[in-house]
């Protein structure tokens, strides 16, 4: 279901573009906003509502054989790969970790705050349509290749 989210002024430190950005309250635990890798496009998940979210962490520790013994690491981990299970939006891959893009030059160095509200958007809830309509073979497949490159990125 669509959801109402303030927005706010952001700028880029890269080329100086200003703004606007949605964001989620302070007390908004287990929600999150999945940005476009090109600063875009954005949607909502809760990881609270999605079932998905609890699925692919269940295959996972399949993959993985069990929890990382480091739970920041294996937190982080489990993030990258649901935003990977994430539908593309208008042609962009989404990120539930990296925070906004620059829509202008791509950077990834914004400001941000709430104080300087700007409006509201709708965001539409984040879908995992591609990675549902995969057998479950080709899920953990897909995941085992995801947690590959999140090593290979994090090395």
């Amino acid at each position: 279901m669509p959801i109402q989210i303030a927005t706010f002024k952001a700028i880029c430190m890269q080329c100086q573009s200003v703004f606007s950005i949605p964001l989620l309250p302070d007390q908004a635990f287990g929600e999150f906003i999945a940005w476009g890798e090109n600063g875009k496009a954005a949607v909502y998940l809760s990881a609270y509502e999605d079932g998905n979210w609890d699925y692919i962490i269940s295959l996972y520790h399949q993959v993985t054989g069990g929890p990382l013994s480091d739970i920041e690491k294996e937190t982080n981990c489990v993030q990258w790969l649901i935003g990977r299970c994430l539908d593309t939006v208008e042609g962009e891959n989404l990120s539930i970790m990296g925070g906004p893009v620059c829509p202008a030059c791509h950077s990834h160095r914004v400001g941000y705050g709430n104080s300087i509200k700007t409006g509201g958007v709708t965001l539409q809830d984040a879908t995992f349509g591609q990675f549902s309509s995969l057998n479950k073979n080709g899920q953990i497949e897909h995941i085992r290749e995801l947690l590959g490159s999140y090593l290979q990125i994090r090395r």
